[in-house]
Order: structure tokens, then C-alpha cells, then sequence
């Protein structure tokens, strides 16, 4: 359950989301759909209830109005979305030199195989092309990775965002009003 003030929200929700699930919410605006959805994502805490997953879970959760702005490019704005990998790249290149020199460092060890492990999980090495084959089915063509977001258009940023959303590859994707703010086409 949820309010605000003294407005009741949400009350007696339930449900079960299980793999491979496709699930629409539809309702009135403001039923309390987003609401929800804030919920599941943690960005909201209910006041009654509870929210569990599985262990492990990532998500992504395109939010109705929030699209990105600001100085990155679109192929910047996608890079970002594997910042933690690349993160652990540069941290295995100071380990790996760090290992060269005592190679039998058990925590030099353990913190190149945490290394490895969140770069093997994002398939940060094989990025650019990932990148390029869910620019290019989101319709962004080439000529359009160097511009900045903050010339885009709505709908291009929505589009953008949801193709960074796609790179991440989450195993539970959450949209909300994905299609607000597309242009036509």
C-alpha cells in the first residue's frame, strides 16, 4: 500500500513476476501506475507490504519523463552503460602489473578475479559491437553517434535511452510509457 498525504494510492496490491513474464499495467492517470512501478524499482519504499526479488536481480526501468541530457554523445551516452566493466578494466591493467611483481598475492588475486568477473558480465569486450547493432535497430544511424544528447529530440532520447537500457541487458526490463514523447516515425 501507498499514499500521499492523505490521497490512498495503492492498497492490497499483489502480484508474482516470473521469468519470461510480459506484464501491462494499464489504468487511469494517476491510478498509481508509475507509483508501482517506483516501487518495484526501490526508488519508492511502500508503507505496507513488501517488495522481494531474487538474488542477483538487475533491472532497468525507463522512467515516463526522464530521458538523458547533457553533454555526452549518443555513442557516449551508450558507453556508459558498461561503466562499471570499464571501470574494471582500468583496475585490471594496475593489477596485472601488480601481479607481474608478486604473482603469488592472494589479494592482488582475488580482486583481479572480481575484476574479471564484473568485465565478463557486461561482455565489456565485445561493447562496440553490441553498442552499434542496438544503435542501429533503435534507428540511430552512424552519422548521429557523435551528437551530443542535448540536441535530440524527445522521442530520440527516449529511443536512446531505452537502447542504453538494451545494452545493459537486464534481467527484468520495466517501461513506463515507453512510447511517450516518440516522434512519428
Amino acid at each position: 500500500g501507498k499514499s500521499f498525504g492523505a490521497e490512498r494510492i495503492l492498497q492490497d496490491i499483489s502480484a508474482t513476476v516470473d521469468r519470461q513474464d510480459r506484464i501491462g499495467i494499464i489504468g487511469e492517470n494517476g491510478a498509481g501506475k508509475t507509483t508501482l512501478l517506483r516501487i518495484l524499482t526501490g526508488e519508492l519504499l511502500p508503507e505496507e507490504g513488501e517488495v522481494s526479488a531474487s538474488r542477483n536481480l538487475t533491472f532497468g526501468y525507463l522512467e515516463q519523463n526522464a530521458a538523458p541530457v547533457g553533454e555526452r554523445t549518443v555513442w557516449g551516452e551508450m558507453e556508459d552503460a558498461y561503466a562499471p566493466a570499464l571501470a574494471a578494466m582500468k583496475e585490471l591493467e594496475k593489477l596485472n602489473l601488480a601481479l607481474a611483481q608478486n604473482p603469488e598475492d592472494a589479494n592482488l588475486l582475488e580482486k583481479n578475479s572480481n575484476a574479471t568477473a564484473i568485465i565478463d558480465a557486461q561482455d565489456a569486450y565485445n561493447r562496440e559491437v553490441k553498442i552499434k547493432l542496438v544503435l542501429a535497430g533503435m534507428a540511430f544511424l552512424p552519422d548521429t553517434w557523435g551528437k551530443k544528447v542535448q540536441v535530440l529530440s524527445g522521442g530520440e532520447r527516449t529511443r536512446l535511452q531505452l537502447a542504453k537500457l538494451l545494452v545493459q541487458n537486464p534481467d527484468l526490463l520495466i517501461l513506463d510509457e515507453p512510447t511517450n514523447h516518440l516522434d512519428f516515425e
